[in-house]
């Protein structure tokens, strides 16, 4: 089963659900009430350094208009105690390491969830 089905699934029944994908859906309401989810990824890492967050609108009904739309993602980097934005965008926050050194990111929209990765 494709994980936008089973996203769409869950947003009839759940308000929070965590995929092994690190895909997280966050629901306001029911599903008769509010039709649609938001659904961010945690930080990736793409080729050349590159780390990526995305964001969207996954609806129950696959027909609806705002399916897929794109949502605000920022993409944070940890500094010291505190956490830095490095890119956001509508759909996807994108950002290429300067160097080799890991570092330890989140999608803001998802403060717990927090990602080491290697840079460069």
């Amino acid at each position: 089963m494709r994980l936008r089905s089973v996203l769409r699934a869950a947003v009839g029944s759940a308000t929070l659900l965590a995929a092994t994908t690190g895909t997280v859906l966050l629901g306001d309401a029911p599903a008769h009430a509010a039709p649609c989810a938001r659904a961010y990824t945690a930080p990736i890492q793409l080729g050349n350094g590159q780390v990526s967050v995305t964001g969207e609108l996954v609806c129950f009904d696959p027909n609806n208009p705002a399916d897929g739309s794109p949502i605000l993602v920022t993409l944070q980097v940890q500094a010291g105690t505190g956490w830095v934005t490095l890119a956001s965008g509508a759909g996807e926050a994108l950002y290429t390491c300067p160097g080799p050194v890991p570092r330890v990111f989140r999608t803001k929209e998802l403060p717990t969830r927090t990602v080491t990765l290697p840079c460069g």
